[in-house]
Formats: structure tokens, sequence, C-alpha cells
């Protein structure tokens, strides 16, 4: 339901923007026949319900159809794409960011809410029109008949048309002859023109869209269109002579209940006060008029209804896409590091200009070129063409691609080798820019923060050599003034806990004096010689030896991101037909010594099951399965439940296992992993001769460990 609720969100926010263009369009249309600005809200229509429409340069919506991706809930870090760089990036920044700890990210949490509110929302609002619509039917029935499908009710004080197939006129008893003559005439245009279901389509199309306000704006407005309209043809079919009789007869029905009787998909003589004004004002219009309205209404409906497209250029438009046009465009060579199901996560080479965004970049899977590969394995080496936009966060993501390109192992494109004096000019380039203003102010930190994104650059999106080249230049002296002050900061920033320098009233060439680079301490991966508690590998009262903190360590263990530390729960070992299979959640994390400071370096917590058969070793048992959720065929995120269901079964049968599901879930969010993992991490540095350590947290504050 999560994809389904991103749809609709998505026609929501093109639907909002097309209703609020009418609503300003609806202003110069004044003067035209109301039937005009009637037939404008069919677009809207449109927007609201069909998540799908081509493409057009001269489409009249500024922003992406599907400005939030399918995937968002997904993404390390989640970004909307409607093709606008600042509303991309304001909106981006409020979003919250996955935790490197949690295997479901928080704005997944949100999407699942938010799905089943709009859902319950849509349920309430359908209820209601359908059950007074019957409750409005039933208190009918006692209504005389007239003629045809006229009837009078005398518990009512409005005419009104109910009914779909078999619309009927209600009539309130005690109307003059004249005034019978009137409405009728005009309930009559509204079923002709099948107003009777359009009204009952826009009311289930605002079921959907309840959370939208401006889809209750159009539904009223439209509403007093349709009513302005059948008065203006009454007249016209009448006579210009009779709008002071039509408007008295206006007046003396006027009730202040635009809902008749309750219900929402029965329409009666409401607005009538605005409506009065209309038909006394009514004239016929000048050709003159009524050609600019057509005209205007044809470019607004021809311009809403096209979705934007996706790529700037206009050739492109009528062009068909092939690899002979799109390797013109911007690309970049590197390696696949993380397959996903919409995205893989490319790892750029060196000297690639995209690496200027960053070293890591998120490659949306959607892609245009149809011939292009979408299937790839980690250690793929590819070539990305894209449109040149590069969205902003880390990983950076593009969204807009054009096609994959699977190279050969010693196949490598690059647009140049990056060497020392590369690396100095970009350096020394950055350095100028970030120099450039506020010129009256002599706070470096205003330097770095009005150009935040040249100095995140140069500090944590492309690093490589930076931090080299600016050591050698406080090594030759050049570090006087703003720039040295600028340069110790990046230096800073670039060495976090390996700075040993503390003091920080102390000039650049004060600071880089006293410099010495802490080096990393290493340490191997957590390794419990004398298992206690859930690491006796005991369950069930059967004894299993230590074959599950083996397949953890040969899963999670080894990694470059540093030491491993980690503490499972284990929730049943079943074995079946020669097979054994063990259910876990696995809290890990990796951690980085530098001195006495301690730094995580990421981590999550993973339900899965590990797989053995039987063998000669390991008390019977060898290692042959790890299953994860959040892998492609088990799923995290919005599947999350679904994943955990179809890993709870048999190894072999794949017969459910009754209730594990629901402990297996239950338990994902408890604290006592983390607890486990704390004491063993003191113990594992204690035990390695490390003493007096303390964790640097997120926000920079520490923790003592020992």
């Amino acid at each position: 339901m999560d994809k389904l609720f991103l749809t609709i969100l998505n026609m929501s926010l093109t639907g909002a923007f097309v209703i609020g263009a009418i609503c300003l369009a609806r202003l110069p249309l004044k003067k035209a026949p109301k039937i005009i600005s009637y037939c404008l809200w069919a677009v809207a229509g449109f927007r609201l319900v069909f998540p799908f429409s081509i493409e057009s340069i001269f489409s009249l919506i500024p922003f992406k159809a599907q400005t939030i991706p399918t995937d968002i809930v997904m993404q390390p870090v989640p970004r909307i794409d409607s093709g606008i760089p600042f509303v991309n990036n304001a909106v981006s920044s409020i979003l919250p960011a996955a935790k490197p700890t949690a295997s479901v990210n928080p704005l997944q949490i949100w999407m699942a809410t938010g799905a089943w509110v709009w859902f319950g929302g849509v349920a309430v609002l359908f209820i209601y029109g359908v059950v007074s619509f019957f409750i409005l039917k039933r208190n009918m029935r006692k209504a005389a008949h007239i003629e045809a499908n006229i009837y009078e009710a005398e518990n009512i004080k409005s005419p009104f048309v109910l009914g779909v197939f078999k619309p009927k006129i209600y009539l309130p008893v005690g109307l003059s002859g004249q005034e019978k003559i009137f409405i009728i005439l005009h309930e009559q245009t509204h079923i002709r023109r099948h107003d009777h279901i359009i009204k009952f389509v826009a009311y289930f199309i605002l079921c959907v869209h309840w959370f939208n306000p401006l889809a209750w704006v159009a539904f009223l407005l439209m509403g007093v269109d349709m009513e302005m309209s059948c008065d203006e043809r009454v007249l016209k079919e009448m006579g210009g002579e009779i709008k002071k009789d039509y408007s008295l007869s206006l007046l003396s029905l006027a009730t202040e209940r635009r809902i008749i009787g309750g219900s929402p998909l029965a329409f009666g003589e409401g607005g009538v006060k605005g409506r009065i004004k209309n038909v006394l004002n009514f004239k016929k219009p000048s050709r003159v008029i009524i050609v600019v309205s057509v005209a205007l209404v044809a470019v607004l409906s021809a311009g809403f209804a096209a979705n934007r497209a996706t790529d700037g250029n206009i050739l492109n438009s009528f062009i068909p896409m092939s690899m002979k046009n799109v390797d013109k465009e911007p690309h970049f060579a590197g390696t696949v590091t993380e397959v996903h199901d919409n995205a893989i996560l490319v790892s750029v080479n060196e000297g690639e200009d995209a690496r200027r965004s960053s070293d890591l970049i998120s490659v949306s899977l959607s892609v245009k070129l149809k011939d292009s590969m979408t299937h790839f394995t980690v250690g793929d080496k590819v070539i990305v063409y894209y449109n040149g936009e590069i969205a902003k966060s880390y990983p950076a993501q593009v969204n807009t691609v054009y096609a994959i390109i699977l190279t050969n192992p010693d196949m490598q494109i690059t647009s140049s080798d990056e060497n020392i004096s590369d690396i100095a000019q970009r350096v020394e380039d950055g350095l100028l820019v970030i120099m450039s203003s506020p010129l009256s102010s002599s706070n470096p930190q205003d330097y770095i923060n009005e150009h935040w994104e040249e100095y995140e650059n140069l500090t944590m999106k492309y690093p490589d050599g930076v931090l080299e080249y600016l050591l050698s230049q406080f090594e030759a002296g050049n570090s006087s003034g703003l720039r040295g002050q600028i340069m110790m900061r990046m230096c800073k920033d670039m060495l976090g806990v390996q700075n040993n320098v503390t003091d920080e009233s102390l000039s650049p060439q004060e600071w880089y004096r006293q410099l010495s680079i802490i080096s990393e301490i290493k340490l191997p991966d957590f390794k419990p010689e004398n298992p206690s508690g859930v690491y006796d590998g005991e369950v069930d009262g059967k004894v299993y030896g230590g074959i599950f903190n083996s397949a953890i360590l040969q899963q999670y263990g080894g990694s470059e991101s540093g030491f491993l530390m980690y503490a499972p729960s284990i929730y049943g070992a079943y074995e079946e037909s020669g097979k054994l299979k063990v259910f876990v959640t696995v809290y890990y994390e990796y951690y980085r010594l530098y001195g006495s400071t301690l730094e995580s370096t990421g981590g999550a917590v993973i339900p899965g099951a590990i797989i053995f058969r039987s063998g000669d070793y390991s008390g019977g048992w060898e290692f042959e399965e790890f299953l994860e959720v959040g892998s492609a065929n088990l799923p995290d995120g919005a599947y999350f439940g679904d994943s955990i269901r179809k890993l709870c079964v048999m190894p072999v049968s794949g017969n459910e296992i009754k209730g594990l599901a629901e402990k297996m879930t239950s338990d994902y969010a408890n604290d006592a992993r983390r607890e486990m993992l704390m004491q063993s991490l003191k113990e594992h540095l204690t035990a390695h001769g490390q003493t007096g350590v303390s964790l640097k947290k997120p926000d920079g504050s520490m923790i003592e460990l020992n």
C-alpha cells in the first residue's frame, strides 16, 4: 500500500498545481460563458486520477510528475526529485535520513503510518457518501410522482437531482407555476449534460485526495461553475427577459445548505447569492471573448495534461534515444559496490568529474535507453550516462539515467588522471571561492558558512589528496591570515579524532607545529573465547558449540570499515532432513580506535537466518548460507513484515513456523542487544590492552568505556 500511497501523493502534488492554476485562470474568464471554466476542471480531474501522461516540452507543469521517487523510503539519504534544484534541497533537507543501526528508515515508518491514515480517510468519506445517499433516497420514498422523472416532496425545502442511472428531480411543495418551469428546465439541463454523473466522479476523486486542501477547493468551485453554466443555458433557451423572474425564483429557494440532506452526491440550488449576481449580469458574450476564452482553455488543457519532459534538450523530445546520442551526454566510470532493487551504489573512479560531488553515487535503475543493462553484481565496472544533475547527499544520487554500460575489467574511461598539480589547483580554486565573501566579516566561520557547498566538496565529498596538500602548505609556511584559518579548519574536519591538538586558541601555524597525527590502532574482530548467555550456542537444551559465532564472523567480519563488534539474539534452531536453520537478529557495529578515542563507522540491526547442512565438522554441521532481511530476496522497508514471515519457515519443507515471525518482529527494537554489545566492547578493549578509552558519539560528546 505504500507504493499506492506514493503514487497518490505524486498525483496530488501535480493536481494541486493544476488546481491553483485553474483558480487563477478563472479570473480572466469571468466574462466568458461559465461552461468554459466548468470544462477546465476536467484537466484537474485527469491529473488527480491518472498517474501517467505523455511528456512534452510544451507542458506548463514546472516540475516532474514523479516528484517523490517510488524508492524514497529505501534511500539512505531520502531526496525528492522535482527537477527544481532549490525545491529538492529545501524539502530533502527536512526528510529523516536512515540510521545505520536500524533496518527500518524513519521515513519508512512515516510512509507506512501515512498510508494507513490516508486509507482510513478514504474509507470514512466513501462510506459517508454512500450511506448518506441511500438515507436520502429512503427519505424520498413518500415523494408524490408528478410526471416523467419529476417528484414533489413535503420534507424538502430546495429542489435537487438524485440518482445516477435513472436520475430523478425532486421539488419542494408550494412552488408557483413559473418557478416550477424554471427549476425543472434547470435540473433537466443538469441531467442532459450528465452533471449528476460528473458530481459522483468528482466526489470519489475527492475521497482519494481528501488530504489535499486544493482538492476540496476544486470540488466546491467546480460545483459553482456547474450551477452557473446551467443557469446561463436556461437563460439562453428562454431569453434574457426572464432574468428578473429567474433571480426571484432562486431567491425564494435560497438555503444555506449546499449539501442536500447531508449527502454530497445530491445537488441542488446552492450558492444562490453568486448565481443571482451572475444571472442579472448575464449577456451574450462577443465572438472575440468566446474565441479568446476557448483558445486559452485549449492551451491550458494541453499544457496541464502533459508531463514535463525529463530532459531539457528539445531535440531529445523528437529524436529517439540511442547509444549514438547518449554517449555525448555527461558520464562517469566506477565500480558497483552495492545492488538494490531500484538502484546501484557506484564507487566513482579517481579523476572523474563526478567525483567532485561524491566518491559514492547511488544510481537509479530507471534507465531511459531501453537496451541498457539493469542487472548488475557487486564488482562490475560500469559507465553511467546521465543528465548531468547529481543530487547533493551522501551518497550522492543520480536520478535521471540514460544508460549504464558494463565494461571489461581492464577498460577504464576517465576524463583525466588527477595528479598533484590538479589537486593543488582544485584546492586553491576552492580557497579563493571561500575567501571571496563576506568581505565585511573577520570571522573565518562566516566565510565557510557562505560557501558551505565548496567547503563540503573539498573536505567531505572528494577529499582525496586535499589533506596532504594542505599540510604541505603549512610545512611551506603558506598559512597566514584568513587563508590559514580556513586551511586549519579544513584540516581539523578531515582529521577528526586523529587531531591531537585540543587548544583552540592557537594560530594556524602554531597548531601545525603541535600536530602529531594520531595513527589508528588496529584491533581484531570480536571473537568471544569464553561465551556466555546468547553466545553459548545452546538452544532449547541442545548444544551447537561455536558454529553460530563462526557464521556471524564470516558474514560481517574482515571489513575495511574497522573491527567488528556484534550482539545476536537467537530465537530458535530447527533441524529438518539434514538441514539446520537458526533464526537470529544481529546487532553489529564497526569501530576504529585512534589513541584513546574510539569512533563508530557504521552498523545495523539485521534479522536473518543461518542455514547449516549436516557434515563431519563443527559438531556435525557445516555452514551453508546466511539469509538477511534487507537483501534482494528479502527486502526491508515497506516489505519488512512480509520478509520476516517469508524467512520464518522450515529449512527444507518451507512450512511456516507458528509464532516465530511475530516473536522476531516484536523483538526487533530490543535495546538489550545494544547493552550487550557495549559490555562486550569494553571487555574486548581490555582484553587487547586498551584502557582509558572513550567513545565519540555522533554529536561530538564522549562516553568513557573503561
